[in-house]
C-alpha cells in the first residue's frame, strides 16, 4: 500500500498549488456567508464549504509529508539491512500506512456526513 501511496503521492504532488487556491477561495466564501447571508443560506453554504477547506488542508499537508519521507519508508531489496534498520523500516512503513487509512477514513466520515 505504501508503494501504491508514493505513486499517489508522486501524481498528485505538482498540483498542491491548485489545493492552496481552492482552500483560499472557500475560506473567502466562508467567511462572506458569516457576513452577508442570512442563517438559512449559512447552513446550506458555509459547512460544506468548511468541511472541504478542512480536507484539502489535510490533503495538502499529507501530499507534502509524504513526499518529503515517504522515499525513506521504502524497503532496500538489494542490500541487507540489520535487525534494528529493518524494525525502523516496518516501524516508519508502520505509521504511513496510519496515515493512509486515517486520511481514507477521515474522507469517508466527511462524505458521509455531508
Amino acid at each position: 500500500m505504501i508503494d501504491k501511496l508514493s505513486i499517489i503521492t508522486k501524481v498528485l504532488f505538482p498540483y498542491r498549488n491548485v489545493a492552496l487556491v481552492l482552500i483560499f477561495l472557500l475560506a473567502l466564501n466562508v467567511v462572506y456567508s458569516f457576513f452577508f447571508q442570512s442563517h438559512l443560506e449559512q447552513d446550506a453554504i458555509a459547512l460544506p464549504c468548511f468541511l472541504a477547506m478542512l480536507w484539502l488542508g489535510m490533503c495538502y499537508l499529507l501530499l507534502g509529508f509524504l513526499q518529503q519521507n515517504a522515499e525513506y519508508a521504502a524497503f532496500e531489496s538489494g542490500n541487507k539491512l540489520s535487525i534494528f534498520k529493518r524494525l525502523k523500516k516496518m516501524i516508519q512503513r508502520g505509521f504511513y500506512y496510519f496515515l493512509a487509512v486515517l486520511f481514507l477514513g477521515l474522507t469517508l466520515a466527511l462524505s458521509i456526513l455531508t
